[in-house]
């Protein structure tokens, strides 16, 4: 779908230089509040039991796709982040009807990381941290223009141009970012166990 531009006459005192982002690239996140220990426990639990499937995941361990809702103690962040959806998805239209795909546990052990990868056949994706700290690894998502080498001059000085951008988890954070955006997890350098549940989100 192409966009039309409005049209804006122009000031008759001044000019003034006006920025429109065409192209942007968004990413939402907040922070929500549940039992972390309770839910932290439980993925655990799981780990326990079921099978470990690899992916972008280098060491640690993730699962296969599942229902949260299987779990009375996941359901809480199965409402968080179904309501997370319904908010972001009035930033994108009026229209805009969003809503689970699928979901899966991640845990990564000390000196665990993911590759860099994206997510095929989805509108978007998004990540909830169970357990996190400073050092457990940051999610990276990178800016994957083929022109990306012309930044370069910009000495990432500003945000327009930047080669790729760093989130910090945080207990509770919630991220969405489309899910053709590429990212990678940095490893894991505490001791302590760093817990998160990703998914993917499908235009209904």
């Amino acid at each position: 779908m192409s966009g039309v531009r409005p049209s804006h006459p122009a000031p008759l005192y001044k000019f003034i230089m006006q920025l429109e982002k065409w192209f942007a690239t968004p990413v939402w996140y907040d922070y929500t509040v549940f039992n972390f220990d309770s839910v932290a426990a439980k993925c655990r639990e799981i780990a326990k039991t079921h099978a470990n499937r690899s992916l972008s995941n280098v060491g640690g361990w993730q699962s296969n796709d599942f229902d949260l809702y299987r779990y009375d103690e996941l359901k809480p962040v199965a409402d968080i982040i179904r309501q997370k959806i319904i908010e972001f998805s009035s930033f994108i239209s009026p229209r805009a009807r969003l809503d689970f795909d699928n979901s899966w546990l991640n845990i990564n052990y000390k000196g665990n990381y993911n590759s860099k990868h994206y997510h095929p056949l989805s509108v978007f994706s998004g990540v909830i941290y169970i357990s996190a700290n400073d050092d457990s690894g940051n999610i990276v998502l990178y800016n994957d223009s083929p022109m990306v080498h012309y930044q370069d001059i910009f000495n990432n000085d500003s945000d327009l141009f930047f080669k790729e951008v760093t989130y910090k988890p945080k207990n509770g954070m919630i991220l969405f970012f489309p899910a053709w955006v590429a990212h990678s997890v940095t490893p894991n350098m505490s001791d302590e166990p760093r817990i998160s549940i990703a998914f993917n989100i499908k235009q209904i």
